[in-house]
């Protein structure tokens, strides 16, 4: 039998392999709410096709066009999920339709770059004369998408104003999560550049892009745990709101206000943006119906006024004790557009949110 010899850098490439299938499976098998682990597990998903390119030798020996040409497609899409998953970060939510078209700039602009590279030997200019590498066109092309796409998410933060508060653990988590993402990107087209300009060998580029995807895998494995955290939390206190027949009814409400409280305080689930009945009782562990009636009859409140009351009672402590603007508030306290937040805000408080910064400043106002 004919032993098999792997170079070094296939060596870290099954490294670096590992641990994103296992992300891909710790997403995919543990969320509560699938549809907001998509987008990451489609990120490590293009990351491992970057790291499986390396081992085909290892699995077809006189290579295979159809399966290289589909991993370079996987991992052309890195930059366009990457901005959807910072995205996902900023609105605390599944991206909205509008975002996933920027799928569009590697699906029908890489196609072409991707297929040169497998089944051409060169591409040609005119009658036959200035011939380029075909590699060549679709590492410009990879530098060209993802600057294209950094550029877009540069706009949207722009225009949108969302940002991540680093007022407390978790949002520091997500916050460094986002800029490792960006700063992967970034380090990406840095070594591309170099391997366009001659100035790296395509061994020596592909080995420290795989050393920098391995440190950014290892470095944010567990960032991006507690970022999920709200998606696939394993948290034995709600156990006991499946307790079997045996339990009391009543301890069972008890056990499901104090899980709910928990959620709202603690936890502070009320900040993500367009966070629903649906999605408290799946964290909770409900049904939607028991969730209304025990915030009715314990609150005395429906699900928007409970939720509602949690976010405004947030801006007001904010608005008092910060010059944080008021639109970053609306936003981080969990409402999707500042006409909302000021409506909601006038409901309760009988005053535009300017007006009470205004008048929480004045002396002897409590």
């Amino acid at each position: 039998m004919a032993d098999i010899l792997i170079t070094v850098l296939q060596a870290l490439q099954l490294v670096a392999l590992l641990p994103c299938l296992l992300i891909i499976a710790f997403l995919l098998l543990t969320s509560l709410n699938i549809r907001r682990s998509v987008v990451p597990a489609l990120y490590f998903c293009s990351l491992c096709c970057s790291f499986i390119i390396p081992l085909l030798p290892l699995f077809f020996a006189n290579g295979n066009n159809y399966v290289l040409a589909a991993l370079l497609f996987g991992e052309s899409l890195t930059p366009a999920l990457c901005f959807l998953l910072v995205i996902q970060f900023l609105l605390g939510a599944t991206p909205p339709f509008k975002y996933w078209l920027v799928l569009a700039i590697p699906v029908f602009g890489g196609t072409s770059f991707i297929y040169g590279a497998v089944f051409l030997e060169e591409v040609c200019l005119n009658t036959g004369s200035n011939c380029l590498e075909p590699n060549s066109l679709r590492t410009l092309y990879s530098i060209f998408s993802a600057a294209m796409i950094f550029l877009l998410l540069i706009i949207q933060h722009s225009r949108s104003g969302l940002s991540i508060s680093r007022g407390d653990q978790a949002r520091a988590h997500k916050y460094w999560l986002m800029m490792a993402l960006i700063m992967l990107s970034v380090q990406m087209m840095v070594v591309d550049l170099a391997l366009l300009a001659g100035l790296l060998e395509e061994q020596n580029a592909a080995f420290i892009a795989t050393v920098i995807r391995i440190a950014f895998i290892y470095l944010v494995m567990t960032s991006l745990f507690r970022v999920f955290d709200r998606v696939f939390e394993l948290d034995v206190a709600r156990l006991p709101t499946f307790a079997g027949k045996g339990a009391g009814r009543e301890e069972k409400e008890k056990k499901s206000v104090a899980s709910i409280i928990e959620a709202m305080e603690e936890k502070k689930l009320y900040q993500e943006m367009g966070f629903s009945r649906a999605d408290l009782a799946e964290r909770i562990g409900i049904p939607e119906h028991t969730l209304s009636k025990l915030i009715n009859q314990t609150f005395g409140k429906n699900f928007n006024e409970f939720i509602n009351d949690y976010r405004i009672r947030e801006a007001k402590s904010r608005l008092h004790d910060e010059n944080t603007p008021v639109t970053v508030i609306a936003f981080e306290v969990g409402f999707n557009s500042i006409a909302s937040f000021n409506r909601v805000f006038r409901n309760f408080a009988g005053m535009s949110p300017t007006e009470f910064r205004t008048a929480g400043r004045q002396p002897g106002y409590e």
